[in-house]
């Protein structure tokens, strides 16, 4: 063979592996990098899936212990609806959770209820509002907010206002008010053995 063709010949096997590399780069390549995440999305939700009956499996539930768990609920309710039908309850309550959050309530006064009226009548649930007044730092009075709202009965945080503190202290101090609605169960004439 002579040198031209032998370069002719060369050429096109640089053009054929260039081409071959060309269609790796352009078509296989990109398939086997979507194939390779496809595959830990699918071992990642089967493993999820795994996961998820074990964890069923190991929690069957009888008929007796449904209804005991869901006489618990409702014991926890009930005592939750108890707690906001008392107002002596609520004002210990608070002061209890403004000593453990390190917040001081200045005042207490009982509030009006906003958007209740009708409502609670016919479901026989009572709405008692109170204006709280309070200061503390800001995330003193923040984690108290929250925990009223969770801990203090069936309690709605209505309205809020802060305000720095006029005194001077290290940390800032905030002055803050809330008004809270809390819910209760109306005692039905019956059930005091009343006609």
């Amino acid at each position: 063979m002579n040198a031209a063709a032998l370069r002719v010949y060369a050429a096109q096997i640089i053009f054929l592996c260039a081409l071959i590399a060309a269609c790796w780069a352009l078509l296989l390549r990109p398939m086997k990098e979507r194939l390779v995440v496809l595959r830990a999305e699918f071992e990642t939700q089967t493993a999820q899936i795994a996961e998820f009956e074990r964890a069923e499996a190991a929690r069957p539930e009888s008929g007796s212990q449904a209804l005991e768990r869901i006489a618990a609920e409702h014991d926890a309710m009930v005592e939750r609806l108890n707690v906001s039908s008392s107002t002596s309850l609520i004002y210990d309550a608070l002061r209890d959770l403004a000593r453990e959050h390190g917040v001081e309530i200045e005042r207490i006064e009982p509030a009006r209820t906003m958007g209740t009226r009708g409502q609670a009548a016919a479901a026989q649930i009572s709405a008692s509002g109170h204006s709280i007044k309070f200061s503390g730092t800001y995330p003193d009075v923040a984690e108290f907010i929250q925990t009223v709202q969770e801990q203090v009965g069936i309690t709605k945080v209505t309205s809020l206002r802060l305000l720095p503190s006029t005194e001077p202290s290290d940390p800032p101090r905030v002055d803050a008010r809330i008004d809270a609605t809390h819910y209760g169960l109306i005692e039905r004439a019956s059930a005091k053995g009343l006609p």
